[in-house]
């Protein structure tokens, strides 16, 4: 496995920068990397700025992570540090936590049958921070095809735009919960798949 988490933490503002001047979105490209240490690289760089404003950041693992997992590298990591980021930026004083866990689609299925079985990488970010309004929240919750990136969304910030295209490109889902004025929580859902020893990095 190619580890490259410090550059990616940089091609992480690279995309964004790029979907704010384009409607369209750069090729999918399918990789094994660990998502534990993908998620503790964004914490660790997120860190310092939840410091000096006073807050709590912190990062629960739900699941015992295997060490490798095969997705867009680029895109969780974009979707993960953009709600840390926002998080960090409309809490004034509390916490931020991130929580990550990973589950079977199938649980059913056999130990065999699960041989390439897809499972789910879940993580969630709780904030004690301002909250969104009913607004912002059913746009979030509305299908991807009727969103268009090129057009910013009236009280929703660009970033939590990228994140729920970003979303969609990976065939995830998103569920929000916020109470204006006291907390949001953030749950992404987006499927991926256990690689076998012998994978080899694929292009889509």
């Amino acid at each position: 496995m190619v580890s490259c988490a410090e550059e990616l933490l940089d091609y992480y503002n690279n995309i964004l920068s790029y979907l704010q001047n384009n409607s369209g979105l750069p090729p999918i490209v399918l990789n094994k990397f660990d998502p534990k240490q993908l998620v503790n690289k964004i914490i660790d760089k997120a860190m310092p700025i939840a410091q000096r404003k006073g807050l709590n950041l912190s990062c629960n693992f739900q699941y015992d992570l295997t060490n490798a997992i095969i997705s867009d590298t680029y895109r969780i990591g974009a979707i993960l540090e953009q709600l840390i980021d926002n998080s960090i930026k409309f809490t004034k004083e509390g916490k931020v936590v991130v929580t990550v866990n990973m589950f079977a689609i199938n649980p059913a299925l056999s130990e065999s049958e699960q041989q390439h079985r897809e499972m789910v990488f879940q993580f969630m970010v709780h904030d004690s921070g301002v909250g969104l309004s009913q607004e912002i929240r059913q746009h979030l919750h509305e299908k991807i095809d009727k969103f268009d990136v090129a057009t910013q969304y009236h009280g929703l910030g660009s970033g939590l735009s990228f994140v729920k295209r970003l979303i969609g490109e990976l065939n995830g889902e998103i569920e929000v919960t916020s109470e204006k004025g006291k907390s949001t929580t953030i749950v992404c859902n987006i499927p991926i798949k256990l690689p076998l020893l012998d994978d080899l990095i694929y292009d889509t």
